[in-house]
């Protein structure tokens, strides 16, 4: 379940009815495929829904493990819930918790800390990328080192990217402070 934000240029789809979908489309919008919950979030399509985007969408993105506004996680056991037709994981990680207290930038830093995968205090470029590895490395993904802001955050990306590197781990660094995705 996601909060169930529809962004500017994006249209929600939330039931499986193909002309609907190619409406959403044709009208120049960015469909967003969900349920709405009675608690107000966004739960994920439906089978039928997922059948008639895997016809008609050249690509579908799914967000499969959300971070509960923070801007790491480490994943729980049962996460990623990742559709098994996935060609390519993205991993987003927002460079904004380097150098802040664990707890206060990574969703289930307490998790990160009873596997060992870091020690507790300031997350290091070197602890990032031991968190980002461990939660995710499995699937291969491709790292999107996102809050490159400004010159010193693009630098401290650079650094992360090529500590990745070094562990066979593709990146890529980006800001999306002022993007509108769904334009």
């Amino acid at each position: 379940h996601i909060r169930q934000a529809v962004p500017d240029g994006c249209c929600l789809w939330d039931r499986p009815d193909e002309g609907d979908l190619l409406s959403i489309w044709r009208a120049g919008f960015v469909p967003v495929a969900g349920r709405p919950t009675a608690a107000g979030k966004l739960q994920g399509p439906s089978e039928d829904m997922w059948a008639i985007l895997r016809q008609t969408a050249d690509r579908i993105v799914v967000e499969a493990d959300g971070a509960a506004m923070h801007p790491v996680k480490y994943p729980a056991v049962w996460e990623p819930v990742i559709p098994q037709y996935t060609d390519k994981v993205l991993v987003l990680c927002g460079l904004s918790a380097l150098d802040q207290p664990l707890g206060d930038v990574c969703h289930r830093a307490e998790l990160a800390l009873e596997k060992g995968v870091l020690a507790d205090g300031p997350l290091t470029e070197a602890g990032l990328v031991a968190l980002l590895i461990r939660g995710y490395g499995r699937y291969d993904p491709l790292f999107v080192l996102n809050q490159a802001d400004d010159g010193a955050a693009y630098a401290r990306g650079e650094a992360v990217a090529a500590r990745l590197a070094a562990q066979g781990h593709e990146s890529r660094i980006l800001s999306l402070k002022n993007l509108n995705l769904c334009q």
